[in-house]
């Protein structure tokens, strides 16, 4: 394979690395296309700029890289795992990307109008292609022109939509505080509100950042808006909780503009965009309790040591994953499964506000989830309801986090 360049461009190779190592958590699952196997690579305004498309095709990641120089253009795509596993090989403390095109003598057979056999021919095929040397190795893998590359809805088009709002997060807070949210969204309902997590200005300078499955929803406030639009967004769960895993410093702050039809964001040298789920999100507010009649306040880690045990029984089939809760001086736990058995535990209240008692019946799993947001943070939990069949909250005090479960019938 003889390439005739037609770009060239020298990295750091520690940089590189690490900027395909964040690339590669901004991923649902398998591709839905072959050519969202590559990462494009092209050369614009003296900068390496490396981009991906989401396997499912709910984003884009790109990071811009400072070279030590580049002559000529790159526009290539790459298959993205034989970039890294060349990257990675390489021994040198700097990476000589080279891209260009190639030709390749193909035999063939001829046949007359007849279809029968008559005889060779050879064609000539021109190929892109895609050389990288460090250190004493040099290595020369195949490539697609640019043009192949899905365009992708920020490419162009975003800067000339009006910004309808953007909001500023520090990272290392949006991280703690989605890992919070998504916890009460699912990831398997793409066609269906459940799926998203919305992003909603309030009206306070911040957002508010919403989770639900449709039978429990965990809220929080984060960041600082800019513009008075109050448009919400609702970006997709599951390719939020991946983007969640790269490494970025947790002192940046990410930045997140709302666009006409998409997400767009920033942090350091890396951007990209979500789309925008286009179902309607019910009014969250509504299901929140704002005036309850009992408030418990308790330990979460004891409460788990507790309900833990339970959840043997209560995940039986006919233990229907459910924990009656109890309430009045102290917390008792109890579950029941005809082809089991039954169980039970209590703990102590720090506090008790209210005059009556509280019964309930919940999701043992929801429950643990929202115990363990609190021990996340080393705070006490207040579990408040109005009636057995009222929504229950639970408040995460100095913080701004609102888990809300709703009951399961009990039954007769």
């Amino acid at each position: 394979m003889d390439l005739e360049i037609l770009g060239a461009t020298t990295i750091n190779r520690k940089t590189l690395v690490n900027g395909l190592k964040q690339l590669k958590y901004f991923r649902t699952g398998t591709p839905t296309l072959p050519i969202l196997d590559h990462l494009s690579l092209r050369t614009s305004d003296g900068s390496l700029i490396i981009k991906r498309i989401d396997s499912g095709m709910e984003g884009s990641i790109s990071v811009k890289i400072q070279p030590y120089g580049i002559s000529g253009e790159i526009d290539i795509c790459v298959k993205e795992t034989n970039l890294a596993q060349l990257i990675n090989s390489v021994k040198s403390d700097g990476v000589e990307i080279k891209a260009g095109t190639y030709l390749e003598e193909l035999e063939t057979s001829e046949y007359d109008d007849n279809g029968n056999h008559v005889g060779y021919k050879t064609i000539v095929k021109q190929h892109t292609g895609v050389q990288i040397i460090g250190g004493n190795n040099t290595f020369k893998c195949k490539a697609l022109p640019g043009e192949e590359f899905p365009k992708w809805r920020d490419d162009d088009d975003a800067e000339e939509q009006e910004t309808l709002w953007s909001g500023f997060v520090n990272w290392g807070e949006f991280v703690n505080e989605m890992k919070f949210v998504i916890r009460a969204s699912s990831c398997d309902m793409p066609k269906n509100y459940t799926y998203g997590v919305l992003f909603l200005p309030n009206g306070n300078n911040n957002l508010n950042i919403v989770g639900t499955d449709g039978r429990r929803l965990h809220s929080t406030k984060l960041g600082e808006v800019r513009g008075d639009d109050k448009t919400p967004a609702l970006l997709p769960s599951k390719l939020i909780k991946s983007f969640m895993r790269a490494g970025f410093d947790k002192s940046e702050s990410i930045t997140f503009t709302l666009k006409e039809n998409m997400m767009t964001w920033w942090i350091g040298d890396y951007s990209g965009s979500f789309v925008l789920l286009d179902t309607p999100y019910p009014d969250y507010e509504k299901v929140i309790p704002e005036e309850c009649g009992a408030s418990f306040t308790f330990e979460p880690k004891e409460a788990i040591q507790v309900l833990e045990p339970l959840v043997i029984i209560a995940k039986q089939d006919d233990g229907r994953d459910m924990v009656v809760v109890r309430a009045n001086s102290k917390i008792r736990f109890s579950a029941k499964a005809e082809s089991m058995g039954e169980g039970d535990g209590e703990m102590n209240c720090v506090r008790i506000g209210g005059e009556h008692e509280m019964v309930t019946a919940l999701n043992i799993f929801s429950l643990l989830d929202a115990l363990r947001s609190a021990v996340e943070i080393d705070a006490n939990l207040i579990m408040t309801q109005e009636g057995s069949l009222e929504p229950v909250r639970f408040d995460y005090p100095e913080t701004e986090r609102i888990s809300v479960i709703m009951p399961v019938r009990l039954p007769e």
